[in-house]
């Protein structure tokens, strides 16, 4: 079980992403302090305000939280995370968080990733025409 802290763009994301939820990933509860959405149920999850977090996720038996927060609201939504009992933080706000040990966090930037990949493509375009490309078919 997993909770999943802002529902912003990149949050509604994730909540629609079917792949999640298949059978090994589960989100059971949402968190965000937009008004507008507390109290709400988006993709079947119920967003609830950040206040009520330890007593959710103590509800909940969430095992992993998501931060998919601005980069300024990352680490009070890893507090939140840490104080609730969760001991799994996927990051993918841009800024890396502190985390008491104990506690596993992979911190995820996209804008790095995407950086990583168009460096990746220009790299594969340069050496498109060597003998070791052609060879494997690449």
């Amino acid at each position: 079980h997993v909770v999943l802290f802002g529902v912003g763009h990149l949050g509604k994301a994730i909540l629609k992403s079917s792949g999640l939820i298949k059978d090994r990933i589960k989100i059971v509860a949402a968190f965000d302090p937009n008004e507008k959405v507390t109290g709400r149920r988006l993709c079947n999850v119920k967003v609830h305000s950040p206040e009520v977090a330890p007593e959710v996720i103590r509800k909940t038996r969430a095992e992993m939280g998501i931060i998919a927060v601005p980069k300024e609201a990352s680490q009070r939504a890893a507090n939140l995370m840490v104080i609730s009992g969760l001991r799994g933080i996927l990051n993918l706000s841009s800024l890396p968080i502190r985390v008491p040990r104990g506690v596993v966090v992979k911190n995820i930037d996209l804008t790095v990733e995407f950086i990583s990949m168009f460096y990746d493509l220009k790299v594969r375009r340069i050496f498109s025409g060597s003998r070791f490309y052609k060879k494997r078919g690449l």
